[in-house]
């Protein structure tokens, strides 16, 4: 860890004061053989609540090139969580047809050293199966830097394998260095998916492992198949479709109707002659069809000869007919009062 003073002595006696940076680490120091001893004697103010492990004395042999040593504290433990999205439109859901994608996942961390440098580094897991993970093995696995949340089995507390969606890497890595200037913060991750993999349809999951760039120790480890932040989905490939064309069929012909004669009744009509006789004569029209049919050949003119239409025989008959009647009705009171008798003509 950065921050961290270190007094050096040999035989008791003071030879100078070492701070470790940002990869950890102190200044070398050039010296000869003997015993040496590493006090820590200034810490950040981040770090107060630490436990001092305590000095550290060792034997430098005169013919050793260089020792390393290193002095222990027992630091908080570090924490990840992480939420992904498409970079174009920040969403969940990336769309290939428009070529390469660009997954941004955002890394928050906790308790970290501050002035200390770390590789936060991520892969593009595929989700095979659709079996629940286990929260207590996500959370091991991260808390102890182990692989358990990865492997597809971890141990529950009563001792009993707990299975875990089988995830397989896609071979999609990325990482981000950063030097944080406190122990809370966030930093990118940036995932490329080119536009021709085959991810199309699958669902995804982003793996980090958080680590001191310096010596590797990974500090934190975020690997949850279930975690629905970390989750991305690759939109499904779009069908090809064949257009075809459907046979036309000409509707049926249906003949007009033929039009029915109409046919309309005028009301009756009574004519009262004088005393004794009483005339009734119905009288019906009938309309022909609106079209006619076309004239005989040969017939004879429908009309007289100044246009009208002519008079049947059997109308003019009966005519005649009524008015013989009616002059003998009112001729025969008429000879009965003069007193000649009539007879007919010979």
């Amino acid at each position: 860890m950065s921050g961290f003073g270190f007094e050096v002595t040999a035989d008791g006696e003071s030879i100078g004061r070492l701070t470790t940076g940002i990869d950890g680490r102190t200044p070398t120091i050039d010296t000869t053989g003997g015993t040496y001893t590493i006090t820590e004697v200034a810490r950040p103010s981040w770090a107060d609540g630490l436990i001092d492990g305590g000095p550290i004395t060792f034997e430098f042999e005169p013919g050793d090139e260089s020792i390393l040593v290193t002095y222990t504290n027992v630091v908080p433990d570090a924490s990840i969580t992480t939420a992904a999205r498409d970079a174009s439109d920040g969403d969940q859901v990336v769309d290939l047809a428009f070529g390469d994608a660009t997954i941004i996942d955002t890394v928050s961390y906790t308790a970290l050293v501050p002035g200390t440098e770390y590789i936060v580094a991520g892969e593009l897991m595929v989700r095979t199966t659709t079996d629940a993970a286990s929260d207590d093995a996500a959370s091991d696995g991260a808390a102890s830097g182990t692989d358990a949340a990865q492997s597809g089995a971890a141990q529950s507390g009563d001792g009993s394998a707990v299975t875990v969606p089988e995830m397989i890497g896609t071979g999609i890595v990325a990482s981000t260095t950063f030097v944080p200037d406190g122990p809370d913060g966030s930093v990118d991750v940036v995932f490329t998916v080119p536009g021709d993999s085959p991810l199309l349809g699958h669902v995804v999951v982003v793996y980090q492992r958080l680590s001191v760039a310096a010596s590797g120790r990974i500090v934190a480890n975020h690997a949850d198949p279930d975690a629905v932040e970390q989750t991305i989905h690759f939109a499904e490939p779009i069908p090809t479709t064949v257009a075809t064309t459907a046979p036309t069929t000409a509707p049926p012909t249906v003949a007009a109707p033929v039009p029915s004669p109409e046919t309309t009744t005028t009301p009756t009509t009574t004519t009262t002659t004088p005393p004794g006789t009483t005339t009734t004569t119905p009288t019906a029209t009938t309309t022909p069809p609106t079209t006619s049919p076309p004239p005989a050949e040969r017939s004879l003119p429908r009309t007289g000869g100044d246009g009208s239409r002519p008079m049947a025989a059997a109308g003019l008959a009966m005519l005649l007919l009524g008015l013989g009647l009616l002059l003998a009705t009112v001729r025969a009171p008429a000879l009965r009062r003069s007193g000649v008798r009539a007879r007919p003509d010979m």
